[in-house]
């Protein structure tokens, strides 16, 4: 992140003030989380799905828990995400498109840490925030 961006969101966070470009940032980062759970949920289900047809049975059960665990997760992420989404189409009164074209744009340079996004989705949930 450029040290000159990163000191202005800093600042701006430190003020609990939101902007446009921060929410689409953090929820660009958390995305990327969501894409890594989905993607690991539909590889322990291949393989939960290929050990049933062997009837190797244990190694079902393992997997079965295992997609169970990362389903939990990926749900639990996009719970995460939800607030920032409201917060960015409502506060901003964007329609869903422009949103996603919003979030697709993202610079990957510019995402926050996850303990930002953690911070800005507190903030949220607490409502006491300003938006900018």
């Amino acid at each position: 992140m450029e040290r000159k961006y990163r000191l202005k969101q800093e600042q701006l966070l430190n003020n609990h003030i939101l902007n446009q470009e921060i929410l689409v940032h953090c929820i660009a980062r958390l995305n990327t989380k969501i894409d890594k759970a989905y993607k690991k949920c539909r590889i322990i289900k291949v393989s939960y799905e290929r050990n049933i047809k062997s009837g190797c049975s244990n190694l079902a059960l393992q997997d079965k828990k295992d997609y169970e665990a990362w389903q939990h997760k990926y749900n639990c992420l996009i719970e995460q995400r939800k607030p920032l989404l409201d917060t960015l189409m409502q506060g901003y009164h964007l329609s869903f498109e422009n949103t996603k074209g919003l979030i697709g744009q993202a610079d990957e340079e510019n995402f926050p840490t996850y303990k930002t996004v953690d911070t800005v989705i507190q903030m949220i949930t607490g409502n006491y925030f300003m938006l900018e």
